[in-house]
């Protein structure tokens, strides 16, 4: 593991990436969840595809984070036929990477069915 920054709690070390093979369902689905106690993270890359939602249905890919204690969804970003043949990265979703947190969670929620979602995601902690 290669050391990348110095924390509050310590050094930070990559992690090996990891792929994303998910059902976006009407009632969310959880496709990152980087939420151990006692550590620190950084979401360096996140990369997601999702198949085709169908005609006037939407996947909303949800970023939660701590604040004030508490889980929130802080930003979020709309996949639907328009878009959903393309890659979609961290900073075309967000606006912002890369994400530091004491929990961070990336959510897929479909507007209607379960529509399959892709990807992988690069972190570090510590």
């Amino acid at each position: 593991m290669m050391t990348i920054a110095r924390a509050n709690r310590g050094m930070l070390r990559e992690q090996p990436d990891i792929a994303i093979n998910e059902t976006a369902e009407v009632g969310g689905t959880t496709i990152v969840d980087l939420s151990s106690v006692n550590k620190r993270y950084v979401l360096r890359g996140l990369t997601l595809k999702s198949d085709d939602p169908g005609l006037g249905n939407t996947i909303t890919i949800g970023l939660v984070k701590l604040v004030g204690d508490i889980e929130v969804e802080v930003d979020n970003f709309v996949i639907d036929q328009d878009n959903d043949h393309e890659y979609q990265e961290l900073t075309d979703m967000f606006g912002e990477g890369p994400i530091y947190g004491d929990i961070i969670k990336v959510t897929a929620t479909s507007s209607a069915g379960s529509i399959g979602i892709t990807g992988q995601y690069s972190y570090a902690m510590g």
